[in-house]
């Protein structure tokens, strides 16, 4: 038996797939800067001005850290690597916010997208753990 779905059949098996396919290449149609990635996935989500700024600068700087990878080919390595980066150069503390920064921008791309696959998602519990540490001393809200 051919387990294959051939194109006729696919909208049949998966109804909303098309549609949803439809409205993620009208969105990916719609970017073409870096302002129109910060319009689609970070404005409009209820952050403060300063927390704005902050998420802003976190998603920047791992775009930049990236060479400008594109934020859906983004795995859960490459924040890691993000990471072991930040906190070279600043506090647990601004780390910590800097990716609490990337992990508010891949859900926004998640809602957007349904069928992307938030790096923050597929992460180990261990990963997790290492990139919620904080300076000792210093409790942070979660977010």
């Amino acid at each position: 038996m051919n387990d294959l779905i051939i194109p006729s059949q696919l909208s049949k098996r998966f109804p909303r797939l098309e549609a949803i396919i439809k409205q993620a290449q009208g969105l990916f149609d719609s970017i073409h800067s870096f302002e129109d990635l910060e319009r689609h996935f970070l404005k409009g989500n209820g952050l403060s001005p300063n927390t704005y700024r902050s998420y802003l600068t976190a998603i920047k700087q791992f775009y930049e850290y990236t060479n400008g990878l594109n934020p859906l080919q983004s795995r859960p390595a490459d924040i890691e690597s993000f990471y072991d980066h930040l906190v070279q150069a600043v506090d647990r503390n601004t780390a910590y916010l800097r990716i609490r920064g990337l992990k508010k921008f891949f859900a926004g791309v998640e809602k957007a997208v349904p069928i992307f696959t938030n790096p923050f998602s597929i992460m180990t519990e261990t990963l997790h753990a290492k990139l919620n540490k904080t300076k000792r001393g210093v409790a942070l809200r979660a977010q």
